[in-house]
């Protein structure tokens, strides 16, 4: 197997492992429920400080999508190697955003987490007087992180549509490739329109950065598949 056969398969088989994994983390630990906003759940902040320690999901939700996104960055890789010849330059600058996007991904969900990490553990070590000030500085931390939310949301947009256009000439992917990833970059972009408009009510429970989750991990698992299978002999 020769050095461009075995990056596709590093990256279609990292893609299809960490999407599956994603999924299941999520159903497992109830991130698809109340469990990794705290607008989801019915006592709100408080709650959710308090119960930080027996609820899995967030962990879950950073483990599962870093993966992703760490996949994802092997993918673009990949994509840059086998269509640099065939496709435009300013595909392939969007094939680069891909993978800063990809490592601002898991930089936000890192920072994401340990924000609320550290605001359960001085919220449940802090006196109840002291409690609803250490839940307006946990908002000022956690939606401080949001801005690398923001601008790997707007990598991504040209990263899905730069690789449509970018497997648009290639031969080896087809044009159903080409319009799936076209079509990912037009309904991401409806859904990030929703979820930064419910910035507006931060503490309001944001159902978007849900289904935004889903869709990074259900691009990594058709993109993966399909470099796997590139990566093959008898493909």
């Amino acid at each position: 197997m020769n050095e461009d056969a075995r990056l596709l398969q590093v990256a279609g088989l990292s893609g299809i492992i960490a999407g599956i994994i994603s999924f299941i983390l999520t159903l497992v630990t109830g991130g698809l429920g109340y469990a990794t906003q705290p607008g989801f759940v019915s006592g709100g902040w408080p709650q959710f400080l308090t119960q930080w320690f027996t609820n899995n999901a967030p962990l879950g939700e950073m483990v599962g999508l870093g993966m992703v996104g760490l996949a994802a960055m092997m993918i673009y890789l990949a994509l840059y190697r086998t269509l640099k010849i065939t496709s435009p330059n300013y595909a392939l600058i969007c094939l680069g955003f891909g993978v800063i996007a990809s490592a601002i991904l898991v930089s936000f969900l890192v920072s994401r987490y340990f924000a609320f990490f550290s605001a359960a553990i001085v919220y449940n070590s802090a006196a109840v007087s002291e409690r609803p000030t250490v839940i307006n500085m946990a908002r000022v931390l956690v939606y401080s992180t949001y801005g690398l939310f923001f601008t790997q949301g707007v990598l991504w947009i040209f990263a899905f549509l730069g690789t449509g256009v970018a497997i648009r000439g290639s031969r080896t992917f087809g044009r159903g490739y080409s319009w799936m990833n076209i079509a990912f970059g037009l309904l991401f972009i409806l859904f990030f329109t929703i979820a930064a408009k419910g910035f507006a009510a931060p503490d309001a429970p944001n159902v978007a950065l849900l289904f935004i989750g889903l869709f990074y991990a259900e691009w990594t698992i058709f993109m993966g598949q399909k470099l796997y299978r590139l990566s093959r002999p008898w493909s």
